[in-house]
Formats: structure tokens, C-alpha cells, sequence
């Protein structure tokens, strides 16, 4: 089992009566835009704008199909204001009526910013004469609103009657929010109806409770929809139908229904399956493909904090690696409890602090220098601020959550001998069997000086400005930083248990509230500070080698044998809470409550052994508790529902 980091909603697809397709593009070829072409209609940005892309960042997502192409207009780097056109290769229209359509991705991030997409047809490629036909923006947030990131289809009417020649033309307006994605292009003759269903409210991931899903129906074309069933099946179960009768769903209008009767689910993974039929009493359906959406979905006892891993291809050789430095600098600073940055160095003949295995470990997952991976997911991020900001933001509150999460609950040092030991508890949050989890761990290194020069693209200004937290600005540092003057943090030094961990260090059948304890050992290089050396736990999934969640500790040498936090145990349940929340510790402890903005909306002294405390008063959303025992701090995050 894994970390959820995407939903294959799977189509099945039939075939009846399908209206005639005089164009279609999946931009699956990578080699460009296979014959459409692109000006810069408005603006003098120099920046690249559309492209054909195998993934996507800012945000993550990818191709609609999960493989092949999409293309990509980049208006999280493109000035605000520019306009870019794409514009389709000819098209031979025959007199009927036509419709075109398309898969946008939408998503969250940057709500107020209308980074939008208008589609025109032309009779030339000059859009100055073109029709406007209608537009989507890229926010969620803006009408039509979605309530989550993903692909959603857009269908707009071509004028009555076009013949001859004619193009289709996506013109994009950047307001420098987010990138936006375009995929399945077709142009169509109008059919009869097309009833398209997607899960407004799906339960990917639930909690042992009634759980609600909302289905979404569409129609996208021409006729209405006057009835139809909705239809819906657990594993093999019971298929539950309602029929839905006097309805009007129009062209392009969209209505949401409850799944009747309430899903009240144990813990457990489970195929859900949500269909419609018996549309106008069964008439014509254009295109069945979208009738129906199958799901995995996990039911879990509690839901667990993601920590983002960010593993960095790098190194003193290169130029731009500078980017990396800061990136990952800022975000330790900014997301302490919930970000790991690793930087894996590549000696190129020049850099010393390469660790042979943990740079062809990483290697398929990037790209260049500098580039990386967020939880060793199959695609490449870069490690500017704002695109690992947008990555952190989209695991963080994604509607799916880590089955597992590890801790450091132990830890040795040995001055003499230089030997290191810790110890990991993993829990999970179901029951599982036949899985294949790994721990694997990683040796990271700070505050390392005096051992390289640092190339600096930056210096000069040229490049702009690439400040970190402490108000460290590259473009005033030389282009060879002297070795004396760089420090690296974060470095990853070594691994244990190899790039894809220690086999069978996890059961293969798993229970929920059992802690799985795994031990470590490293002796430490006289090379390597023992007082700037961090700890890192990964667990990983064995099937497809992701990281399912994390945890880092510094190693401490301030007295030997176990650390006093050790002996600590503290928890928070239930979580998610309705308000009542039960604490209880080993020892007395004081907590405070922390908002999303920073501030402390609650805060309790003395709580020992088990404690009730009510925060019904409280705003329903995410919160940070932490729990102080003499030098130990622990941080959790809570929900209110």
C-alpha cells in the first residue's frame, strides 16, 4: 500500500452511435505541438508559454490519462496581462452543427488570480477576426467553481452551419497564479445528449463514519435530459439505484445529487463504483465513456500528518544549484514540522560530498541540476520557493492522506566508538495484508564549510535576486563563492538500508494502533560533525518505491544513551474531533492550540495522565497542538469538523 498521490478514476468505455469527430488531439507526441502553432497576441514577455509537457507543476498533476501528453500554458512565470494564442492546424467543416471540447485541470491555489482560457474559431489564424465561443478560468474558486483540483470537461457551441476550412483557437491570459493544463481536444457534431457523470464528493479517503458522496451530471450537448439513474456498488455489494425523473440539464448545465442511501463503512480498502443509466428512459447516450467512475477508497481509522520529502539533485559544480540551497533553506524554516529537504550531491569530478549510492538512487527521478522529487512521485520539481511552496500546499491539504506515519522515538550515541543508534516506531491507519512497506533511513549533514567553491549563476543580478530567510542575497555573492564563505546544510550523507530501504523491516499483514518498532546503526565518519548530524526515518512503499511519510530528529550528543523524550508518550484523540478532544501523557504537560495564522487560540497547563478538553468553541478547520514536557516538544495536527 502507498501514500495516495493521484486517483485513476477508471472509464469504461462503449461505443453506440458516437456523432461524427472531425478533429481530435491528445498532445500524447512529445515532440512538439504536432501542427498547432502559437503567437504572443498581447505583451512583450519573452518567457516560453505554451508547450507540450509529460508533466505538470504549479500544480502538480498530470495528463489526463495519467500518461502521455498535455500542453501547457505557463502563466506562473509569464507578466501578468500577456496573452498567448494557440491555434489548432486546419479543420474541414461539412455544413453540420459542431461543438468543441476539452479537459482543463483546475485547482485551488492562487484563488483571485484569473489566469483564464478563451476558445475561438476562425475562419484564418488571425484571432482579431476570430468568434468567441466561451472561456474557463484556471482558479477553482471562480465561476464555474469545483470543489477540488482536477480534470473537468468544458464543451463550447462552433456557429450553426460553418463550412470549409476553419481553426480552432485557445487564447490564454496569464495573471501569474498558477500553470494551466489543456488535454483531449475534439472537435464534434453536435449528438443528442451526453450525460457526464464526475464525484463532486468522493470518498477517496473517510474516516469510520457515514460518509456522503455527491455525484455530479453533466450534459454536453445539444439535447436534454429529462431522467435518468444513478447507480451505485461497494466491492460486490448491493447496487443501490435512484431515479431522478422532470429534470431539464440542458447544454453545458450541471447538477449534483446525493448517493441515497448513506455509505456507512468499516475500516478497509474498497472499490466504488458510481454510474448512470436509463438516461431519457434510454435514449441515446453520445458518448458513454463518461457514464461511469470507479474508485479506490480507503477508510481509516484516523487521518495522519503528511511530511513532504524533497530529495535535491545538486551540486558545488553547478551554477544554478544556488536555487536549491535556498529553497530548501526557506522551507525548512517555514514548514518545520511538516517538510524534509535532503540535498544529494553529484561530484562531477569536483564536488567531495557525493554519496555514491544516494546519487544513483536518485537519479531516474530528476532531470538535471538542480531538480527533485517530492516523495520520489514520478515527476520532476524544480526547487524554486514558489514551486515547492505549491507542492507542500498541494500534499498538505490534498483529500488524501498517509495509510502510515513513522517517529523517532529513540536514540544513542557513542563518542568513543562513534557508533549511532535510533529507533522507529511506525503505526497505520487500517489493517492491511499482503502489503510491502520498507524503512529506510538517511544521514543528513549541516553546517558543512571549508570543503568546495560554489558556482553562483546568480551573482551580478542578472538572474534577479535569490534571497534566503536570513536576508542572504546570491546576486551579491561572486560567481566562485569561496569555500570559506558557502555553508551547505541538508546534506545527505549517507543511507541505511539502501535507496529502497530494509526488506521485510515491516510485516506484510499490519493492524491498526500496533506500533512496528525498527532499529538503526550507523558509525559516523571522523569526517562528519556529530553535532550538526540530523536523523531522517522514511517509510517507504516496496511496490512502487514512494515515500509514504517521514520523520527527522537532530542526533543529540549532549549525554550518552537514550534521549530524555524517549520515556514521552503523548496522544490526541479522537482526530478529526467534532470539539471534544481527549489528551493524554506519561508526564505533566502544558499545551497550546495554533491556528493557521500563528496564533495560540488555546492553551492548557498540568494535563497529566488523560485530560477532556472542550474546543467546540473553536472554528471548524486544521490546528497545530504542541505538547511541552520538560526539554521535549511534540507537534500534532488536529482537525475540527
Amino acid at each position: 500500500m502507498k501514500k495516495i498521490t493521484s486517483i485513476i478514476i477508471l472509464l469504461f468505455v462503449f461505443f453506440q452511435g458516437r456523432a461524427q469527430v472531425l478533429f481530435s488531439e491528445n498532445f500524447d507526441s512529445l515532440s512538439g505541438l504536432n501542427g498547432w502553432t502559437q503567437e504572443n497576441v498581447i505583451g512583450t514577455s519573452l518567457l516560453s508559454s505554451w508547450s507540450n509537457v509529460s508533466s505538470g507543476t504549479n500544480p502538480t498533476c498530470m495528463p489526463f490519462s495519467g500518461i502521455g501528453g498535455m500542453v501547457k500554458f505557463n502563466s506562473h512565470d509569464v507578466p501578468t496581462g500577456n496573452v498567448y494564442g494557440l491555434t489548432s492546424p486546419p479543420i474541414n467543416f461539412t455544413g453540420s452543427n459542431y461543438v468543441v471540447k476539452f479537459k482543463m485541470f483546475r485547482d485551488l491555489m492562487n484563488p483571485t488570480n484569473e489566469d483564464k482560457i478563451e476558445v475561438y474559431y476562425g475562419t484564418n489564424n488571425d484571432i482579431f477576426s476570430a468568434t468567441f465561443l466561451g472561456g474557463i478560468c484556471r482558479s477553482s474558486q471562480i465561476l464555474p467553481t469545483v470543489t477540488s483540483d482536477g480534470w473537468y470537461d468544458y464543451t463550447f457551441n462552433l456557429p450553426q452551419g460553418i463550412t470549409g476550412s476553419g481553426y480552432i483557437t485557445f487564447l490564454a491570459t496569464s495573471d501569474m497564479g498558477n500553470n494551466m493544463f489543456i488535454d483531449k481536444v475534439s472537435v464534434e457534431e453536435m449528438g443528442v445528449i451526453d450525460a457526464s457523470l464526475i464525484l463532486n464528493t468522493a470518498p477517496y479517503f473517510v474516516l469510520n463514519q457515514p460518509f456522503t458522496t455527491v455525484a455530479q451530471v453533466s450534459n454536453f450537448e445539444s439535447g436534454t435530459i429529462f431522467s435518468f439513474d444513478l447507480n451505485w456498488q461497494v466491492d460486490n455489494g448491493i447496487v443501490n439505484t435512484q431515479s431522478f425523473t422532470g429534470l431539464s440539464l440542458t447544454m453545458n448545465t450541471t447538477t449534483g445529487y446525493n448517493l441515497q442511501p448513506q455509505w456507512i463503512p468499516t475500516p478497509g480498502i474498497y472499490t466504488l463504483k458510481v454510474w448512470i443509466s436509463n438516461v431519457n428512459g434510454g435514449g441515446l447516450d453520445e458518448n458513454l465513456a463518461n457514464d461511469q467512475v470507479v474508485i479506490t477508497s480507503y477508510v481509516v481509522n484516523e487521518f495522519f500528518q503528511s511530511t513532504m520529502v524533497y530529495e535535491l539533485a545538486t551540486g558545488s559544480w553547478c551554477q544554478y544549484c544556488p536555487l536549491g540551497h535556498v529553497g530548501i533553506k526557506n522551507m525548512s524554516h517555514d514548514y518545520p514540522n511538516d517538510f524534509i529537504g535532503i540535498a544529494v550531491h553529484h561530484s562531477n569530478g569536483f564536488d567531495p560530498m557525493q554519496d555514491n549510492e544516494y546519487d544513483a538512487g536518485l537519479a531516474p527521478y530528476v532531470n538535471g541540476y538542480p531538480t527533485g522529487t517530492v516523495d520520489r512521485m514520478p515527476y520532476v520539481v524544480s526547487p524554486s520557493l514558489s514551486n515547492l511552496q505549491s507542492s507542500h500546499y498541494g500534499l498538505v491539504n490534498s483529500f488524501t492522506h498517509p495509510l502510515g506515519k513513522v517517529d523517532i522515538i529513540s536514540q544513542n550515541w557513542n563518542p568513543i566508538t562513534r557508533e549511532l543508534t535510533f529507533e522507529t516506531a511506525t503505526n497505520f491507519a487500517l489493517h492491511q495484508v499482503n502489503t510491502n512497506y520498507k524503512m529506510a533511513g538517511v544521514i543528513v549533514e549541516n553546517g558543512i564549510t571549508n570543503v568546495s567553491v560554489q558556482c553562483n549563476a546568480y551573482s551580478g543580478g542578472s538572474l534577479g535576486d535569490l534571497i534566503d530567510w536570513q536576508g542572504l542575497n546570491w546576486a551579491n555573492l561572486p560567481y566562485y563563492v569561496p569555500a570559506n564563505q558557502v555553508v551547505y546544510d541538508n546534506v545527505g550523507r549517507a543511507l541505511l538500508g539502501g535507496f529502497d530501504g530494509f526488506d521485510e523491516s515491516i510485516p506484510s499483514e499490519i493492524t491498526y494502533d500496533v506500533s512496528y518498532n525498527y532499529n538503526f546503526s550507523y558509525i559516523l565518519p571522523t569526517s562528519f560533525n556529530e553535532n550538526n548530524i540530523d536523523l531522517v526515518a522514511l517509510l517507504l512503499d516496496g511496490n512502487n518505491g514512494q515515500i509514504v511519510n517521514a520523520k527527522k530528529i537532530a542526533l543529540s550528543t549532549t549525554s550518552l544513551g537514550i534521549s530524555n523524550f524517549t520515556k514521552k508518550d503523548v496522544n490526541i484523540f479522537p482526530n478529526p474531533s467534532k470539539g471534544i478532544v481527549n489528551l493524554t501523557t506519561d508526564d505533566g504537560a502544558r499545551i497550546e492550540i495554533i491556528d493557521i495564522t500563528g496564533k495560540i487560540v488555546f492553551s492548557a497547563n498540568n494535563i497529566i495522565n488523560k485530560n477532556t478538553l472542550d474546543l467546540s468553541s473553536l472554528q471548524k478547520g486544521i490546528y497545530m497542538v504542541k505538547m511541552y514536557m520538560d526539554d521535549f516538544v511534540k507537534t500534532e495536527k488536529l482537525i475540527l469538523q
